[in-house]
């Protein structure tokens, strides 16, 4: 099952360790970068409830629906850019990503 409707681009923030000095400690900072993952579509949730393993119940601010597997995990942060004008749409940190059994997609919540 192909996705016709992806306007959005989905990016993970990855971290780069800096140079480290000749007994393996890092010198500086660590960087961090967006790594560019796969075309997406992302949603506002606006009443769906998502309730965890431990019975927590919580309410993520956005779906994002992707073709096919992700490497995406949740803890992960990801934003979501606009193709057309380059316009950041949604960011945050994933709170879940789900496979559909029927069809070859995945949903990640944030």
């Amino acid at each position: 099952m192909v996705m016709y409707y992806t306007p959005h681009r989905l990016y993970r923030q990855i971290d780069i360790p800096e140079e480290r000095d000749e007994f393996g400690r890092l010198k500086g900072n660590v960087s961090q970068e967006w790594q560019p993952c796969c075309r997406c579509r992302c949603d506002k949730n606006t009443d769906n409830k998502i309730t965890t393993d431990n019975g927590e119940l919580y309410r993520p601010s956005w779906h994002i629906a992707v073709e096919g597997t992700t490497t995406i995990q949740a803890g992960d942060i990801v934003k979501v850019v606009r193709i057309a004008d380059e316009v950041e749409i949604a960011k945050g940190k994933v709170t879940s990503v789900k496979r559909t059994n029927y069809l070859t997609n995945s949903e990640i919540w944030i």
